[in-house]
Formats: C-alpha cells, structure tokens, sequence
C-alpha cells in the first residue's frame, strides 16, 4: 500500500497545528487491518499526516470503547493502554523509529535497527534520548485523569503531533531531511493490549503477530 503526505502551504509556521480546513486537504488512511486475537473491540481508526519544511504532523482519530490510559512517563509500555503507532523508516538502510503513543500523548520511542528478537529486546536497537519527548508536541483530547480507570462506554478520542525533521536528522543523519517525491516506509497501528476488550490492528498488512516487521511497511510519499 502507499500514502501520499500531502504539503501545508509555504511558510507555514514550525509545530503549530494545522487548521481545520488545512487537515481538509490530508489524505486519509484506516487502520483496519485487525489481527484474529483482537476482541470484539475494532473500533474505526483513521490517521492523516501533512508536512511543512520544519517536520510531520499526523492526527489520528479513533470511535473507541473500553478506554484506558495507565502509563505516565516517556518510555513506559504505552502499548498496554489504548493506543496508537507509527513506525517510520527514511532511505538509507539505518533502520526505523517507532513512536508509540497512548491516548493521553504518553511517547515511547526507540531507533531499531535489527528488529530481531532477544531477551533483551531486540538485536540492534536504542531508546531514543529524552531530548524526542520535548521536541515531539502532542495534543490529546483525552486527560489522564479521565481515563485512569477505564472507561467502558463509547469513547471516541483523538491525538494530533508533531514531529520535527531535526529528530530524523539526528537520528538518521541527510536522510532524515526528506524532500518533494522522496518515500519512505511507514506502518500506522492501534493496539491496546492491557484493556478488558484488547485489539490489534494495522494499516498495511502483516504476516504475523508482531507490529515489528519492517519488510510489511508500505510507501509513504511526500507530495
């Protein structure tokens, strides 16, 4: 599958949100790809992405159920709250960052280079510096202190961000700087394993139970 991440109008100003009627122009991606374990809960996940020179801004939007928001600090398990990814790897063969991210904006993110499996995690990876928790800025409908208890009546919540090109750069050096036409490869997810009623889903499909298989990314474009 591929996306194309359409651009914000010129000197459109670094990590502000974009508009209402700038969001208009984003294309959308569903996230309905749900694995056999998923239960009952498969609620209806979209995701739009832009960009500017400056960086990303993705918006995810969710008609959920059974929300819970537990982890509170960058680098917990956000996965086990009602939660949703992305996992982005630029050109140059130097591995992919997964932003993880509960309802609440709660971040974990790693650089992973060889997503092969260890007792330690995996063969090849780092969890990015605390410098990423204050450049990525997040903008949650969702307070924790609502959902600290979970919620089991309908829900729908969004998260919006923004994620600076300087994170790439450090992280992946040139390619992390993308320009007009450049792809990469992405996967976009939600999960929420820890909750009474867990799923997991995906935009692009993958062939097992495991979110971490870069070879089942699909293309991202920058339009």
């Amino acid at each position: 599958m591929s996306y194309t991440i359409n651009s914000l109008p010129a000197g459109h100003a670094a990590g502000v949100m974009p508009t209402e009627q700038e969001w208009a122009g984003a294309n959308i991606l569903k996230i309905d790809n749900f694995q056999e374990k998923s239960s009952d809960s498969r609620p209806e996940t979209l995701c739009r992405v832009l960009y500017d020179a400056n960086g990303l801004y993705l918006r995810y939007s969710v008609k959920d159920r059974w929300v819970k928001c537990v982890a509170r600090n960058y680098q917990d398990c956000v996965c086990k709250d009602s939660c949703v990814e992305f996992f982005v790897e630029p050109t140059g063969g130097k591995g992919y960052l997964n932003f993880e991210f509960n309802a609440c904006g709660v971040m974990l993110l790693y650089h992973v280079v060889d997503h092969t499996r260890t007792d330690h995690g995996f063969a090849d990876y780092h969890k990015v510096d605390d410098f990423a928790n204050e450049a990525v800025k997040r903008y949650p409908t969702l307070k924790a202190e609502d959902v600290n208890e979970e919620v089991t009546d309908p829900c729908d919540w969004e998260l919006a961000m923004y994620i600076p090109f300087s994170l790439f750069e450090k992280e992946f050096g040139a390619n992390g700087i993308p320009a007009k036409g450049t792809t990469w490869r992405a996967n976009f997810y939600t999960c929420a394993d820890g909750t009474s009623h867990p799923r997991w889903a995906t935009w692009n499909p993958i062939k097992i139970f495991n979110f971490h298989q870069p070879e089942c990314f699909g293309d991202i474009i920058f339009g």
